[in-house]
Order: C-alpha cells, then sequence, then structure tokens
C-alpha cells in the first residue's frame, strides 16, 4: 500500500485477497502500516535506526511467507512510492531465488485492486493486455494463461517499463 490511499479500498482489497485466497481464519497478513515507528516523539527508535534494521525486507526474505500482495486503488500509484517499489524489488529477487531452487513460485507475488481501482483501470489494463500478447504472438487468452497474473500483470509490466525517462506514462 502507499500511505496515501483511501483505507476503506485498502480494507476492501484485503478483504478481497482473504476471500479469494480460502485460508479462511488461518491467513496471516503482515501490513506494513506496523512496520516502522514513525512518530519520532523521542519516545522510540528514531527510523533512521529502524530501517537499518530493514524490516520489509526480513518479511519478505521470510520463508515462511505464503506470497507478497501489491495493493492498488484509485488514489495513489503504487509505483510513485519508493517503499513500494522497494518492497517489490525484494519480492523479484526472493521470487527468482524460489525458481533456481525449485520452490513454488508463480504466484509468490500478487496484485490485488480495490473495486474502485479495478473499475477505474479495468479498461486501461485489457488494452495493455491485449498490446502484450500481440507483441508476444498470443490471443489475449492463451497470453493470461501463461501469465500467473492475469490481466493485472500487464499494468505492472507497463510501469516497470516506463521507469526509464523516455516513457511517457499516457503512451
Amino acid at each position: 500500500h502507499t500511505w496515501a490511499e483511501d483505507i476503506l479500498e485498502v480494507q476492501n482489497a484485503i478483504n478481497d485477497r482473504a476471500a479469494e485466497d480460502g485460508a479462511g481464519d488461518k491467513l496471516v497478513v503482515w501490513f506494513c502500516l506496523f512496520a516502522i515507528y514513525q512518530v519520532e516523539d523521542g519516545a522510540g527508535p528514531m527510523i533512521a535506526e529502524q530501517l537499518k534494521l530493514d524490516p520489509f525486507g526480513c518479511v519478505i526474505r521470510s520463508p515462511s511467507l505464503a506470497y507478497m500482495c501489491v495493493l492498488v486503488t484509485s488514489t495513489q500509484d503504487p509505483y510513485e512510492r519508493l517503499w513500494v517499489v522497494y518492497e517489490l524489488s525484494v519480492a523479484l529477487d526472493v521470487l527468482g531465488e524460489r525458481r533456481q531452487k525449485g520452490l513454488p513460485s508463480a504466484e509468490f507475488i500478487r496484485v490485488e485492486f480495490s473495486q474502485a481501482a479495478w473499475s477505474l483501470y479495468r479498461q486501461e489494463i485489457i488494452s495493455w493486455s491485449e498490446a502484450e500478447a500481440r507483441s508476444e504472438g498470443f490471443t489475449l487468452k492463451q497470453w493470461e494463461q501463461r501469465q500467473s497474473w492475469g490481466p493485472e500483470y500487464a499494468y505492472y509490466r507497463r510501469k516497470l517499463k516506463c521507469e526509464n525517462a523516455s516513457c511517457s506514462q499516457d503512451s
């Protein structure tokens, strides 16, 4: 999550992910909201001290972590927040390590859109998916079957491609 989103959309996205997960009462959620004491009031550790401990990376690298989920809301793009980009970078490293070890990895990184975000981005995501499929010589359905994330995958592939300065967010 990004800290700048609508908390009700965050709750909606978490509830949808939990319902889809199927773990019921056994589902454990670690929410980075509680990872760092940020008040800087002298009562707790300073932010810089805590960052040296890498709480986000430690959790994502935990062998017992089933998956990492990026929450997308209609009010804030996760790629505009350095924390989210860092967490996703660590998750991609872990994904690569899991693949090398032959561990299940197809769904290690998941994306959950709030209902409002899905409504907002749906057509754009589908357009990107179709373009990605065509560029790789597949129909949209064949392409989505090859991708573990479905149409949401195109959103993140597009964002990763736009990290260089020559890529316009509107193209």
